[in-house]
């Protein structure tokens, strides 16, 4: 008799990752538009960190992910930044000039572009530039932040090459680990 030991994932990683980057941008557009109560912080800390779990898993389960790997973690990046800032994020607290208005709408526009991008599994990219009246608004609404890292994310070279310091000590080989220290 032969035991095999596997692991047994009710998804793929790469299945798990596209659906846990979709809910926080749900979660975020949600606060975007909507005056909604923030989840707790512990709750946003747990999230990010089982994105960045789910990173390592994605790393080790998926070629395609490993190819486009920079890009994929500067996504992971950007979401987590987007769904922690929106977390605490009032629309009702602002103005409603329709300059405020427009640019929330465009800039949730952008976000659901990304996430139907990530559903597909495919690198967003964008070709959004921020008009002047568009940054005058970020600015009013104290969204210039979200939206300088969203348009970083959406003009980065999918193709990028890794860097060999993003990996975390946790995939380089046991020897190398005890060599360094």
């Amino acid at each position: 008799m032969t035991l095999i030991g596997v692991l047994w994932f009710p998804n793929r990683a790469i299945t798990q990752m596209h659906q846990a980057l979709n809910d926080r941008l749900d979660d975020a557009i949600s606060h975007l538009t909507d005056s909604l109560a923030p989840l707790p912080e512990t709750r946003i800390e747990r999230e990010a960190l089982a994105l960045q779990k789910l990173n390592v898993f994605c790393l080790a389960d998926d070629a395609n992910w490993r190819t486009q790997s920079a890009w994929w973690q500067s996504c992971v990046a950007t979401v987590t930044y987007i769904y922690s800032t929106l977390n605490r994020y009032d629309p009702t607290s602002f103005a409603d000039s329709q300059a405020i208005i427009e640019f929330r709408q465009k800039l949730a526009s952008e976000i659901n572009k990304l996430q139907h991008a990530v559903a597909e599994g495919q690198c967003w990219q964008s070709d959004w530039r921020i008009s002047e009246s568009e940054a005058v608004a970020a600015r009013e609404c104290n969204l210039e932040n979200i939206c300088q890292t969203l348009l970083q994310l959406g003009q980065m070279n999918p193709n990028t090459p890794p860097n060999r310091h993003q990996w975390s000590p946790m995939l380089l080989p046991i020897q190398t680990i005890y060599a360094t220290r």
